[in-house]
């Protein structure tokens, strides 16, 4: 079995801890998902990189579902929050909320199942709960903004 246990590289996230960096699974670097395989394996800077890079992703990813539930429920436009002034365009922005959920959770979806192949279930959940965390709208302050979270 292999060993995708964090390195010694941690990223600090405000609010969150320290997300350890995962090291990548042979068969991820085989298959050369972080780089060129001529190149090798990657650095632990460049796997910190990528990690951060999912982490924005991810973040951004359920504020944006998170925003969507609420324009399915209320009605308001998903991308604008403005609230319309007839049932028919109440009606047309739930709608236009529910695909855009559809579609950023089937992208979350994906993105996740990425991060399993490419560092393993147990560092997936790991880096899921940290992003849960950050992206919790019902959190008592504001969601974290990209300046915040390192």
């Amino acid at each position: 079995m292999p060993n995708n246990e964090p390195t010694s590289l941690t990223l600090d996230f405000q609010d969150a801890g320290g997300l350890s960096v995962p090291t990548p699974l042979p068969e991820a670097v085989e298959a050369a998902i972080f780089s060129d395989q001529s190149r090798g394996s990657p650095t632990p800077e460049e796997i910190a990189a990528i990690v951060r890079e999912h982490l924005y992703d991810l973040v951004d990813l359920s504020l944006r579902i998170a925003g969507y539930e609420v324009a399915m429920k209320s009605g308001l436009h998903p991308l604008t929050g403005r609230p319309s002034r007839t049932d028919k365009g109440r009606q047309a922005n739930r709608h236009r909320a529910t695909e855009l959920w559809k579609e950023a959770t089937c992208l979350r979806l994906a993105q996740y199942d990425v991060y399993d192949r490419a560092f393993g279930i147990p560092a997936r959940r790991r880096f899921q709960a940290v992003v849960e965390k950050l992206a919790d709208p019902a959190a008592e302050k504001a969601p974290p903004v990209q300046r915040d979270l390192f």
